[in-house]
């Protein structure tokens, strides 16, 4: 036994936030606060998992605290074969793994609880304790232990009976908790525990039931709770703490409490000296794939590259050749044969079985094992790609192959590999979702017990990208205003700042799964996901890369559905079947289709790049692996200079001669990193090897790695003849790059999906437009983005129809048609139903002969209002209003002539359609209207099919430069635009000053776009504020911080914007809209010329006074003139204040400059200083 130092504690039953929705203490907090107070240790013994305990493990190894891994396991109080009922009790039992033998039974032990013994909660029994008890130190639990129930019961007998059970279970490992939280239970608990201690001999252990860090964060542990059991904090029956003293106490505090038990203490240092478990990370265990009879692995692999070697290359050089021997030497030398085996293995299932295989992601494609096994489908020769760059035999560490398969059919693989290598060898991932900004206001509002309609407000002020309380206040000054006003809005946003980043549940990785040679419970506890049959690790995706297991990560690639999608329709059409894998990369439609930057749906180009691929002008396949590559934060400022020297505007340049070989495909700009590592192998004579370990280097920015590096590669340069000078600035270019470079292996695969959406696109429009409907049927705003496609490109599409539609979306004489799966309420089973109906007995005649012939046990009510409310059953000629007004009627009279039918009451009446039961829907008051029917199918089919007369206005307004809202992405950003649409959610309120301001959303039936009135552009357009009134917005459009908006100057009616006049600045410059429309917002007047061809920057200096009200005036008074004239010249308001500027942060910073400008700013203002790019302005 040690002997500590004074006041010397280690805290053995603690509670991370893995403790889901119980715990509230973050791994890091908790493991710092420790190391803080002195603490050599620390236990984690989260409820009934293991989920945080190699992220502990490893965190604790670095902050050097000696990590104990535990858990608090949930004890059935009978066998687990015995049936559960709502009697059933659970006890508390803490469990420490003393070794690695402890820890390989708490594995056991929490993977039966959860596959075996889940109710309610995942539970262990006696049996089981008995069976895994070896390595483990048991403390005998909180108040919720099996010990202190019975004590509580005041069962003392009973109660040493159980003590002598567990010391036997646990001989020498079993120690008595003794805890005190200002709880009344405990007193009794404690004296129970201090006589069974005394009774049998058995050690006392201290302990604080550690749920949250610090003790002021007990409410919002609290709320936590709350959160957990969707109650509020004013139910006076929720599950509570009751004190707050749950939290990570000092060494000193424990001594304190437990001054009269000093062994109890001391006894917690023994227990963290008893356990000394050591993991071993980084030794990957892959499973051994079964080779063929009479070959070795190595063999099998082999065979199968020759075979594929043939086909991908039937006049193979001795380049090709090397290349595979090369390759496979170090697959065989680093141990990753069988790797490569089952990856193929598992695309050669999907292959064979119809499924859709992506042609590759990241760095795989660089190999030309990977491409003779057909994993991927880039050829690396032909492309320049790195092997090294996925598999260093300087650096081995696992091989990562992500691979793609159509989103629909990928349980069919995961379904394949369990069956191959056995369910207990097979799981996915776990992963957890943790409390974020705007969910969390939504859960902590719901536990304060705040009404919807403020928790929906605060909620939607919060911008999308925002991942903290602190940045969302920073980013919305709505919210701030709010939070600063609102003493209710204070604690809510306090409290979810408490519980920012807090696991809240646990789901399933949406791509992992892991295979392995044992027994997966041999090496990680398992998990059952609740309400299936799924089962999936305890440890997300980084514990696992740490333990060395095999993670293979299936993704569904909705491009892959949609282009399998549109080759069957293609099929269905022309009875053409279409090979994707042999459509050229070069092939011209695909090239024009680009250039004209009609790219929606494209993969990869779509959106955002639109304006960019038309810059570049893209005419090979490398130049889209290049764009690809190029469009990210970082090496995205190299676009221009890109798109510019490929277009010979700019010239080609490089630092050194040699660099050519490297960048002359990019025109001397550094794109792949596969061209840093070329660079460097050209310069200093690095191995691919060598400098694939320099290009990480230079990646993860180690100062004292790159310091190492850059001498070798001084030395090195100038060994072959450059001079220092020269190199260390060759090395200074090279190392920004490696930081953002893109590997050009996962480009150039995905460029492939490109060519291939491209292509068919281009040259199959409607069958392609149909399969990506299709695709994305179960999302409303796609589709609605895919409908305003349609219409651009002449696509008529036809609306759900019981007479008409199939289950998915199909072409119909050259139209696409709804799929009746696309409405909402409608399931499978009744369209499958109506579908059968009609293909058996032809289509419905009228309304009585669909309430004749369809199957009204599965035809619901739900369905037939659903059919009626999205115009599915128009087609009988029967008003849409009466339809919906008569469901009731129409499946009354269905069901009653179904019972006729069955009951043989027809020969009474011949047939049934005959009977007396007749169909007499109701009148209504008037007919649906419009706004009626729009509504109707945007709840049930997502988007508007009905046509608005707003379409019609807003087309006829495209000549004068007016566009819809499904027309405005990112790429609009700063520019001025009109942007008509109807106004929707319409909400003026005042800002904290009193002054009014509006929010709305406009809408074109296929889109929405937030629109924000300022209060200075208020007063002038408050008579537009109509809800539901159509309007055309001018202002600038703002993509900031992930919210796409428009900055409202101006409102007006369809009809005034076509009188509007033309802005000019007299030189024919366009210094206006962007959009080139034809006239400006109301109030603008014509300029003057102010001859100048590029946008200058103004510069306005104020003067403040004593009178703070007249100083603002006159800066509203400053800006509204500006505002008056569109253009693209820069502004800059500088108050000048005691000898010091401030600089003023305008909503939009842009004018047109001209004498009137001058003029109207001298009207009403006196300026001190006016100047223009610099020069001043004579007023």
């Amino acid at each position: 036994m040690v002997t500590p130092l004074p006041g010397s504690f280690v805290h053995l039953h603690a509670h991370s936030s893995y403790s889901l929705l119980d715990g509230l203490a973050r791994i890091d907090d908790m493991l710092q606060t420790a190391k803080d107070a002195g603490m050599p240790a620390l236990a984690l013994t989260d409820h009934g998992a293991m989920f945080g305990a190699i992220e502990f493990y490893g965190k604790a190894r670095e902050l050097g605290i000696k990590p104990i891994i535990g858990c608090e396991v949930y004890v059935s109080g009978e066998p687990l074969d015995d049936k559960p009922g709502p009697q059933s009790k659970t006890f508390h039992l803490v469990l420490l793994a003393e070794n690695e033998i402890g820890y390989r039974n708490l594995i056991q032990l929490t993977t039966a609880a959860h596959l075996r013994g889940f109710y309610r909660k995942p539970r262990v029994d006696h049996a089981l304790l008995e069976k895994h008890n070896e390595g483990l130190i048991c403390l005998s639990g909180c108040a919720s232990g099996e010990l202190a129930r019975t004590i509580l019961e005041g069962n003392l007998r009973v109660a040493e009976q159980l003590a002598d059970w567990h010391r036997q279970v646990f001989p020498g490992r079993y120690y008595l908790e003794l805890q005190y939280h200002d709880l009344e239970v405990q007193t009794t608990i404690n004296q129970g525990v201090i006589h069974l201690s005394r009774s049998l001999d058995l050690p006392l252990v201290a302990t604080n039931d550690v749920h949250y860090v610090r003790s002021s964060q007990a409410k919002a542990h609290e709320v936590l709770l709350c959160v957990q059991t969707q109650t509020t904090m004013a139910d006076p029956k929720r599950m509570r703490m009751e004190t707050p003293e749950f939290y990570l106490k000092t060494a000193d505090q424990m001594a304190s409490l437990f001054a009269d038990y000093p062994a109890a203490l001391t006894n917690t240092l023994e227990i963290a000296e008893r356990c000394n478990l050591a993991l071993d990370f980084g030794r990957p265990q892959l499973p051994h794939f079964p080779a063929p009879k009479g070959r070795t692995s190595d063999e099998h692999l082999r065979a199968l590259c020759e075979e594929g070697l043939v086909l991908r290359y039937p006049s193979a050089d001795d380049d090709v050749r090397s290349r595979l021997d090369y390759e496979l030497s170090v697959i065989t030398s680093t141990g990753f044969v069988d790797y490569f085996l089952l990856v193929h293995d598992v695309i050669h299932f999907a292959r064979t079985h119809g499924i859709p295989v992506g042609p590759g992601r990241g760095s795989a494609a660089g190999s030309i094992v990977a491409y003779c096994l057909f994993i991927t489908s880039v050829d690396p020769i032909r492309h320049g790609l790195s092997f090294e760059r996925f598999l260093n035999p300087d650096r081995v560490s696992m091989p990562d192959m992500d691979l793609d398969f159509a989103d629909d059919r990928r349980d069919e693989l995961i379904r394949y590999v369990t069956a191959k290598y056995g369910r207990d060898r097979v799981a996915q991932i776990i992963t957890f979702g943790t409390m974020g900004v705007k969910a969390g206001v939504r859960d902590v509002g719901r536990a304060l017990g705040m009404s919807y309609a403020d928790v929906d407000r605060v909620a939607k002020l919060i911008p999308p990208t925002c991942s903290t309380v602190e940045k969302a206040k920073e980013e919305a000054p709505d919210l701030q205003m709010l939070y600063e006003d609102d003493p209710n809005i204070t604690k809510l946003m306090d409290t979810v700042q408490d519980l920012e980043g807090v696991a809240r549940h646990a789901s399933t990785h949406a791509a992992g799964v892991l295979i392995s040679r044992d027994p997966l419970s041999q090496h990680v506890p398992l998990y059952k996901v609740p309400k299936s049959e799924q089962i999936s690790s305890q440890y997300a995706m980084g514990a696992i890369e740490k333990i060395g297991l095999l993670k293979l990560d299936f993704l569904g690639l909705r491009t892959l559905t949609i282009l399998q999608r549109a080759c069957n329709f293609v099929k269905a059409t022309t009875g053409q079947d279409i090979d994707l894998e042999a459509i050229s990369l070069e092939d011209p439609s695909i090239y024009q289709l680009l250039n004209t930057g009609e790219t929606f749906g494209v993969f990869q180009v779509d959106k955002g790049m639109r304006n960019h691929i038309k810059n570049l002008h893209p005419e090979e396949f490398n130049h889209i692996v290049a764009l690809i590559s190029l469009y990210r934060p970082g090496p995205m400022q190299y676009i221009e200079r890109f798109c510019d020297r490929k277009n010979g505007r700019l010239p080609v340049e490089y630092k050194h001669p040699d660099l050519e070989e490297a960048l002359r495909e990019t025109y001397g700009i550094v794109v792949y990193q596969e061209q840093v590592m070329k660079m460097l192998n050209l310069l200093a004579g690095y191995s691919p090897g060598e400098a694939d370990l320099v290009r990480r280097a230079m990646a993860k920015k180690k100062a004292d790695q790159l310091a190492l590096e850059k001498e070798r590669f001084l030395e090195r340069t100038v060994a072959r003849g450059l001079s220092e000078q020269l190199a260390g600035e060759l090395f200074s270019d090279i190392e920004p790059f490696a930081g953002y470079a893109f590997p050009k292996a996962h480009a150039a695969a995905y460029a492939v999906l490109t060519c291939q959406t491209a292509y068919m696109k281009a040259n199959y429009p409607r069958e392609y437009m149909c399969g990506l409907l299709s695709a994305e049927k179960e999302n409303a705003e796609k589709v609605s983005e895919a409908m305003a496609e349609c219409r651009h490109m002449g696509i008529a599409v036809l609306p759900p129809d019981v007479n008409a539609s199939q289950l998915d979306f199909t072409i119909q004489d050259g139209k696409i048609r709804f799929g009746l799966c696309a409405v909402k309420n409608v399931g499978a089973a009744a369209v499958e139903s109506i579908v059968e109906t009609r293909r058996v007995g032809g289509a419905f005649a009228n309304l009585e002969d669909l309430c004749t012939r369809l199957d009204w046990t599965i035809v619901s009510k739900r369905v037939i209002e659903s059919l009626a409310k999205c115009g599915a059953l128009d087609s009988f000629g029967l008003e849409r209003g009466r339809l919906v007004a008569g469901v009731d009627r129409i499946v009354g009279v269905g069901t009653q002539m179904q019972r006729a039918a069955a009951a043989g009451q027809t020969s009474l009446f011949g047939d049934v359609a005959d009977s007396p039961t007749t169909l007499q829907l109701p009148m209504v008051a008037a007919p649906a209207t419009l706004e009626e029917k729009i509504m109707w199918e945007e709840e049930l089919i997502g988007i508007a099919v009905t046509q608005h007369p707003f379409v019609d206005a807003i087309e006829g307004l495209r000549d004068f430069q007016v566009l819809p809202p499904v027309e405005i992405s990112d790429e609009r950003d700063g520019e001025k635009l009109l942007v008509g649409g109807i106004m929707k959610s319409l909400r003026s309120f005042p800002t904290k000053d009193g002054r009014m301001m509006a929010r709305f959303q406009l809408s074109d039936l296929q889109a929405s776009l937030d629109a924000v009135v300022f209060n200075r552009s208020y007063g002038q357009v408050r008579v537009r504020l109509i809800e539901g009134s159509v309007v055309v917005a001018s202002g600038t459009i703002s993509a900031s911080d992930g919210r796409l908006q428009i900055l409202v100057d101006a409102l007006h009616t369809p009809e005034e914007v076509v009188s509007l006049p033309v802005p000019s600045n007299g030189n024919g410059r366009r210094n206006g809209h962007s959009n080139g429309r034809s006239g400006p917002s109301s109030g603008e007047s014509k300029e003057s010329s102010v001859a100048s061809d590029e946008p200058r920057r103004i510069r306005i200096r104020v003067l403040r006074s004593e009178d703070r009200a007249a100083d603002l005036d006159r800066l509203e008074a400053i800006y509204a003139a500006l505002q008056r004239r569109h253009g693209t010249d820069e502004v800059e308001i500088v108050v000048e204040i005691a000898g010091s500027d401030l600089k003023l942060q305008l909503p939009n910073r842009y004018t047109c400059f001209s004498p009137e400008l001058v003029a109207d700013l001298s009207a009403v203002v006196q300026i001190s200083e006016l100047s223009v790019d610099g020069a001043p302005v004579g007023r």
